[in-house]
C-alpha cells in the first residue's frame, strides 16, 4: 500500500497573520536590544563623565542616577569602583539597585552564598578610626620633635 502524502496549504490570510506576528516580535526584540546596548554604553561612558563622586579614587567614575534607573543599579559606578566585590552598589536608601534585590532574593532562596556587601555606616566608622589614628600619630610625632629640640 502506498503511503498517502497529505499537504496542508496555508491560506494567504494565515501567511499574512504569521508575517505580522514575526514582524511584531522582531520589533520588540529590536527595541530590547537597542535599549540594552544603550544602557551598557551609558554605564561604561556616561558614568565616567557625569554625576557625583562619593569616594575619591584614582579613576573618574561617578554615581549617575539616570543611568542607574535604566541599568537596574549599575549607574552607582563610583560606589562600584571603590568596592568592586560588593554585590550592592546602591549604598543609600534612595540609590535604587534592582540587581542587588535580585541577588538578595537568590541569597534568601539559598541559591547564592557568600554574598559580600559594603555598608556605608561601617565605611564611615572605619574612616573615622583611620582619621583618629592619623591624628594620634601626628600628635606623637609633634611631641617627639618638641622633645628633641
Amino acid at each position: 500500500m502506498a503511503d498517502e502524502i497529505v499537504v496542508e496549504t496555508e491560506t494567504q490570510e494565515q501567511r499574512s497573520a504569521r508575517a505580522r506576528e514575526i514582524m511584531s516580535q522582531s520589533g520588540i526584540d529590536g527595541l530590547r536590544i537597542v535599549f540594552g546596548l544603550h544602557a551598557t554604553w551609558a554605564v561604561n561612558s556616561a558614568t565616567h563623565m557625569f554625576g557625583s563622586r562619593r569616594f575619591e579614587i584614582r579613576d573618574d567614575s561617578r554615581n549617575t542616577w539616570w543611568v542607574a534607573l535604566i541599568s537596574f543599579g549599575e549607574g552607582w559606578h563610583n560606589n562600584h569602583h571603590a568596592h568592586p566585590v560588593s554585590a550592592r552598589h546602591g549604598l543609600k536608601w534612595y540609590e535604587i539597585d534592582l540587581n542587588w534585590y535580585g541577588i538578595w532574593t537568590l541569597k534568601k532562596l539559598g541559591l547564592a552564598r557568600h554574598v559580600y556587601r559594603v555598608k556605608l555606616d561601617e565605611l564611615r566608622e572605619q574612616e573615622r578610626a583611620q582619621i583618629g589614628a592619623d591624628e594620634s600619630a601626628a600628635a606623637v610625632t609633634a611631641q617627639a620633635e618638641l622633645a628633641s629640640t
